[in-house]
């Protein structure tokens, strides 16, 4: 019988020591560098700006504020809109090229070489600002002789401006003008086709 009691207080001693050892807490295996890089890893808080935000903005060439491009202004351009514009656009819009305005005609209009001025720099359609420049040659004085040069060998324009311009020059005596000579063999040389025409063109007047 004594050996039953002290079999059964042994079994009760392990038995209880066994519970406490299961109700202890599990060791982490989380370590305070290891909760650090969590931290570091976890995606931000809605609502809150990541701070690599600015770094991924940069990187990817974003801003706050848009460019804008600006065609360059040519040379002559002024502000104000002349009063006969809409009148000398009008004649220029005639669908043969025989039927484009004379000088009488546009000499019936008062101010139309500035509408023509301000035509050949403003207007949207090449087709109207071309002919704005070759009727600028019905003025064939030293103004108009340097605005069209200077519109000839404008490189940022349009291929036919620059051709406009230079069947607009075949108004002046070549061998009178010693620039626009020596203009014109240069533009004949010129890698746009409509523009090398135009000068040889003028070359071989």
């Amino acid at each position: 019988m004594t050996q039953l009691r002290t079999l059964c207080f042994v079994v009760c001693f392990l038995g209880s020591a066994a519970l406490v050892g299961c109700s202890e807490p599990l060791p982490s295996d989380s370590s305070p560098g290891a909760s650090a890089a969590g931290q570091d890893d976890a995606p931000d808080s809605p609502g809150v700006p990541s701070r690599h935000s600015s770094d991924e903005r940069l990187a990817s060439g974003e801003s706050r504020t848009e460019s804008h491009h600006t065609m360059p202004a040519r040379a002559g351009a002024g502000p104000e809109r002349p009063d006969a514009v809409d009148t000398v656009v009008g004649l220029l819009l005639a669908r043969h090229t025989e039927d484009l305005p004379s000088r009488a005609t546009l000499n019936q209009t008062r101010g139309a070489r500035a509408a023509l001025l301000w035509i050949a720099q403003n207007d949207p359609r090449l087709i109207v600002q071309g002919r704005a420049l070759e009727a600028l040659s019905l003025w064939p004085d030293d103004s108009s002789l340097r605005y069209l040069l200077s519109a000839a060998q404008e490189t940022k324009s349009p291929p036919k401006i620059r051709a406009s311009a230079w069947r607009a020059l075949a108004a002046w005596d070549l061998e009178e003008h010693a620039e626009l000579k020596a203009a014109a063999t240069a533009a004949a040389m010129d890698p746009s086709v409509p523009v090398a025409y135009a000068a040889a063109q003028l070359l071989a007047q």
